[in-house]
């Protein structure tokens, strides 16, 4: 059986949803962490050298990725921030089970981890004046220039190009972070939290068993998320290591019966 304390998280997601289906979700498996995009994390101290950086990031991934992919614009910017590359996008995903694996995702010991909720359509009506999603159409470059400074103030969620097996197993979306380096929760004065556009829930470090047992119960695991060799590989070694911990559990438990047998006799 679940603890009340994860059902009572479980009532808070679906009150926040309500039967929207414009619900976004990411995992941070650290409380404290903040919703800064990759390339913010820097910490630069001009405005301006953050544009000047992602603009020549880009240029060298283009023209060093030519051989091994022709994808240009925002789909490259995708397959930039699929690889790690430091951009302005924030992963979000459209699954809340999905978003809790990310937070379990080496969950440090003792300490808390949290899921934020997003109301996608709520924030872009906020910046654009419309409900919608922003779908990229023109060259990224031209959306970087800094004469073009009309979508880039505030974030945006962005509705991506599902161009590999990964963003579609995790049914990934993005919000890219304007250029005011302020991470989402900041923006607008802290509004979007006041306001219910944006939510986070903290998980305690004493729900870990619920966490793992609701995404086993939900089919989450390495493998599912990353579809490719290497999940693959994570998932033989977690399996690997979860039964030599059981064996483990298994031996000191018979060796305290055995000590406490000897001691009666």
């Amino acid at each position: 059986m679940f603890s009340d304390k994860w059902i009572n998280i479980l009532n808070e997601v679906e009150s926040f949803h309500g039967g929207n289906n414009a619900v976004w979700f990411r995992g941070q498996n650290n409380e404290k962490y903040t919703l800064n995009s990759g390339l913010y994390r820097l910490n630069l101290n001009d405005p301006d050298d953050y544009l000047e950086k992602e603009r020549g990031i880009y240029k060298s991934f283009m023209r060093r990725a030519y051989t091994l992919t022709k994808a240009r614009s925002w789909e490259l910017l995708f397959i930039m921030q699929h690889h790690g590359v430091r951009t302005r996008l924030l992963d979000w995903t459209e699954s809340f089970a999905v978003a809790l694996f990310f937070a379990a995702l080496n969950w440090e010991k003792d300490s808390n981890c949290a899921v934020w909720l997003l109301n996608p359509i709520g924030l872009n009506y906020r910046v654009l004046g419309r409900e919608g999603y922003f779908t990229p159409n023109g060259e990224y470059l031209t959306y970087i220039n800094p004469k073009n400074v009309k979508l880039r103030d505030k974030s945006l969620a962005l509705y991506p190009f599902k161009n590999s097996p990964r963003i579609i197993a995790q049914q990934g979306m993005f919000t890219i972070q304007g250029v005011g380096n302020r991470p989402l929760e900041d923006e607008y004065g802290g509004e979007l939290l006041d306001t219910g556009i944006l939510k986070k829930i903290v998980i305690t470090n004493e729900l870990r068993n619920d966490v793992f047992r609701y995404l086993k119960l939900n089919g989450i695991s390495n493998f599912s998320m990353f579809p490719d060799l290497d999940g693959l590989a994570l998932d033989i070694n977690r399996s690997l290591e979860n039964r030599i911990d059981k064996q483990l559990i298994q031996n000191e438990s018979l060796s305290q019966n055995i000590g406490i047998a000897g001691s009666n006799t």
